[in-house]
Formats: C-alpha cells, sequence, structure tokens
C-alpha cells in the first residue's frame, strides 16, 4: 500500500475538488476515469479516504452507493485501505445502516484491517443489535476476529462478551487472546460479578501473572495467595519487577538495582514475594508495603530535595539512581506509618491536628501546599533515618562468646534527599507525620513553585491554613506591641 504522503499534493487537491463540487455517483465516475498508469485506481481509492476523513457524510455516501450499485471493485479497494479511515469518520460509517450490514456480513475480512480505534467503534456499534452480536459471537466461535484484538479492543470486546452466559463461555476459551496485552484486576473483580467462575482466574494464573502489570502484579498475587493458590514459584522476584515497573521503562542497570533493592528487604525481614502488598497509589507513583518499610518508585518527583522538619516522615533513602541523566529512576524509602489515624476524629478535629502540623512547618519557614489527610500518617517508630542491622560480637578466639547483636545504623545524609538537618530530638511513636513528601519546599522558593504546582495552589486547605497563620501571626505580633 502506497502511504499517504507519497501521494502527489496535486492528486490530493484535485481529489477535493471533485468531492466539493461533484454529486456522489460522479464522483465514482471521475475518479475511475482519473486512474492511468501515473495514478493507479488504488491509490485513487486512498487518496479518496484521506480527503473525506473530514468529511464523514461524503465518504458514508460513497460506500452506500458503491453497496446499492454492486461496485465489486470500488467496495473491494475501500476494504483494503480501512485502515486510512479515522475513528470519527468511521463511528459515523457504521450508523448508516446499509454500510454497517455490509461491514457485519464481511467483518472477518474488516476487522484484521481496521486501526484499533475503528475495531473499538465497530464492537460498541454491534453491542447496539441483537443480530450483529450473534454473528459477531459465531465469527469468533469459528476462529475469527478474535486473534486480531488489538489493546484496547481487547478491552471493548470482554465488556461486551461478559453480558452474556454465551460471551463468558468465549472469555473462557479465548483468554489467550482477550488478555494477550493485560490483565487487570478489575476485570477480574467485574467477570467475577458476571458470573465467571474463580477457578478460570487460578486455573489459567501463569498465564495471567505473566500479563498483569504495575499495582494488578501484587494485587492479583495476593487475591490468589487469600485462595491458597499461589505458589513462590509461579513467578520470579525479577519478573516481579520488570512488570510492575514496565510503565516507567526502566532500564537494565535501574531492574538490577530494584531487584536487590527488593531481595535485601525481603530477606532482612524473612519474608517472601507474595508479602509485597500495595499501600496506596500517587501522582507520580504507586506505594508498596514491604513489612516495616513502604517503597515509592517513580521517573520524578515535583522536589527531589527537601528541608529538614521533625513533621516529616525522614526517608531512608529519597534519591535518584542516575541524577545526570533522564534515564533514571527516584526511590524512596520510608518506615511504615499508620494511616487510619483519623479514624476516631470528626471532621472539625481532622482539621486542627491538619493545621497544626501546617503552622509548625510554616512557622519555620517551609510550604507544604498539598494538604490532605492521606498524607499524614501517625508515627509507629521514632521518627529517625535508621536501618537496623545485624553484627557479629565476641571474641573470635572463644567461638562461645560469639553472637549476633541488633543496632541501629545512622543512613548517610546524601542518600535522605533531605537539606538543612537539625540535631533535635525526633518524635516519637503517637505523633503525626506528613508521609506524602513530594510537595515541600521552603518559603523563599515560593515563587519558583508557584507555576510547576498551580493547582496545589488552589487547594482550599492551603488558602484557608496560610490566611489563618497570617492572621494568628499579626495577632501575635499586635499582642506582643501592646506588652511593650
Amino acid at each position: 500500500m502506497k502511504k499517504k504522503f507519497e501521494n502527489p499534493i496535486k492528486h490530493l487537491n484535485k481529489i477535493n475538488k471533485i468531492i466539493a463540487y461533484k454529486k456522489t455517483e460522479e464522483i465514482i465516475k471521475i475518479i475511475n476515469e482519473l486512474a492511468s498508469s501515473d495514478y493507479p485506481l488504488e491509490e485513487c481509492y486512498q487518496d479518496l479516504i484521506i480527503c473525506t476523513n473530514h468529511n464523514a457524510k461524503i465518504l458514508t455516501e460513497l460506500v452506500e452507493y458503491m453497496i446499492n450499485s454492486k461496485d465489486v471493485n470500488g467496495l473491494k479497494i475501500i476494504l483494503e485501505n480501512c485502515a486510512l479511515i479515522n475513528k470519527d469518520t468511521f463511528g459515523i460509517l457504521i450508523k448508516n445502516e446499509t454500510c454497517f450490514g455490509y461491514i457485519i456480513r464481511n467483518i472477518n475480512l474488516f476487522f484484521p484491517k481496521l486501526n484499533d480505534y475503528c475495531r473499538c467503534e465497530l464492537i460498541g456499534r454491534i453491542s447496539e443489535t441483537s443480530t450483529a452480536k450473534k454473528y459477531l459471537f459465531s465469527q469468533i466461535k469459528e476462529g475469527n476476529i478474535i486473534k486480531d484484538v488489538g489493546f484496547y479492543s481487547a478491552r471493548e470486546l470482554l465488556n461486551l462478551l461478559k453480558e452474556s452466559e454465551e460471551g463468558l463461555s468465549i472469555i473462557r476459551k479465548n483468554l489467550q487472546y482477550l488478555f494477550k496485552y493485560e490483565f487487570r484486576m478489575t476485570t477480574l473483580r467485574s467477570l467475577m460479578i458476571d458470573g465467571m467462575p474463580e477457578r478460570v482466574f487460578i486455573e489459567n494464573k501463569k498465564f495471567l501473572l505473566g500479563k498483569a502489570r504495575g499495582e494488578d502484579l501484587a494485587n492479583y498475587i495476593e487475591w490468589l495467595d487469600k485462595k491458597g493458590k499461589f505458589d513462590e514459584e509461579d513467578i520470579t522476584l525479577e519478573q516481579f519487577i520488570i512488570q510492575t515497573y514496565s510503565k516507567y521503562r526502566v532500564n537494565s542497570t535501574d531492574a538490577s538495582t530494584l531487584y536487590y533493592f527488593y531481595k535485601e528487604l525481603l530477606s532482612r525481614q524473612n519474608l517472601k514475594l507474595k508479602d509485597i502488598k500495595v499501600l496506596g497509589k500517587g501522582l507520580y507513583s504507586t506505594v508498596y508495603k514491604i513489612g516495616e518499610y513502604c517503597v515509592k518508585v517513580g521517573t520524578e518527583r515535583n522536589t527531589p530535595q527537601i528541608p529538614y522538619h521533625r513533621r516529616i516522615l525522614q526517608p531512608l533513602i529519597r534519591e535518584y539512581t542516575n541524577p545526570n541523566s533522564e534515564d533514571g529512576i527516584f526511590i524512596e524509602l520510608q518506615n511504615v506509618v499508620d494511616k487510619n489515624w483519623d479514624r476516631d476524629l470528626e471532621t472539625d478535629e481532622i482539621n486542627e491536628k491538619l493545621y497544626e502540623i501546617y503552622k509548625d512547618l510554616r512557622g519555620q519557614g517551609i510550604i507544604w501546599p498539598d494538604i490532605k489527610k492521606g498524607n499524614v500518617g501517625r508515627l509507629i517508630k521514632p521518627n529517625t533515618p535508621n536501618y537496623e542491622i545485624e553484627t557479629l560480637e565476641g571474641d573470635l578466639k572463644n567461638l562461645e562468646s560469639l553472637h549476633i547483636e541488633k543496632r541501629e545504623m545512622d543512613v548517610p545524609e546524601n542518600i535522605t534527599g533531605i537539606f538543612n538537618k537539625k540535631e533535635e530530638k525526633p518524635l516519637q511513636p503517637g505523633e503525626l507525620v506528613i508521609i506524602d513528601t513530594d510537595l515541600i519546599f521552603p518559603i523563599d522558593k515560593i515563587n519558583y513553585r508557584r507555576d510547576l504546582i498551580r493547582n496545589k495552589f488552589n487547594n482550599l486547605k492551603y488558602v484557608e491554613f496560610e490566611k489563618r497563620y497570617r492572621k494568628e501571626l499579626k495577632m501575635e505580633k499586635q499582642k506582643k506591641y501592646r506588652e511593650r
């Protein structure tokens, strides 16, 4: 097929003039007359499709005319070049009953050639007609269509199939095609609600584990484990890392770094892969809980370096793997906190607790615009960036005296992402701290940051708290002035 940008502009201009001033039957006649050795008929039709993509009405009328006049040659060329039709034009084309009927009768020929967005439009249109659905199902059972689904049309077809018992049966027999691009937990839950037996997701676990990405992988492992059906041999830690962070396009060096990072966290706490849990999801990363620690991995941070404050959960690690290149990832490791700190509090009490934190930071020249109760947690451990390590103690000459002792080791400041650290008593378990450290910065950087995170400065909590803080500050100054 000759690509559209290879066609001479003069030919496109000719076609544009023809469709602008001529009737449908005249357009077909002129197109056929226009064809020559320098401008083959197929190229004429390719250009016709390109030109009518901005006028779906004309393309619809042309196809309808070809069907009614039994223009087999013209319809064949339209079929061969249907990949050139854009989504919006195709959506209008299939609303025409004559065109839609023709496409359905030849769906096994059209479907593989359409772009995936047009396939979605077609499946959506089929869902409106019981006769078309019945014909689609019969074609799938004969081995047609299902092998040609793309990333988006697979989702669309799943939604159509799960509406009936016959469709669910088709899904069970064609998992390898419907989930060849991705497997999501929302799909699993939706299909089970619609009547899909859970054994389908257990019997095919190895295939589905290989298709799950991001947080869906850890959630699926957790689901299998609750059923007593997950084995550590089902997926390796290395494969888990690759699939979990596939959307970040992690390079081989960073994948290796994450592998040993996770392996150390698991072995240190005598945990297994199934103990990795999804804790939450933020703008830049998904948070995973591994025993006493939570891990955040992403490609960027609004504030790679943050100022020290005791009300900020002290990171154990917070740094880029490759700070001098765009080809790197950002890793943050924190101690786990109690995120349900507000469970026994009323709304006013929660707001007051949040303001106390805001005021504490603001008083030391630190801005925290991303004020949400979900960004705060209650300490379980003292707020210090320390690791617990094991050391061999005793006299090497006296083997009976040798023993393992656990002690805490301070984390080097350069890997925590914290600057201006102060020597002071850390907050103890039970105290509230900010756990989302991505939007915290000194007040002297506020003008630089305002454009970067403008939407956060429109946060009603920030506006309310900043006004209250300034008002209290003003009243405090007036009080001191009167007492002089």
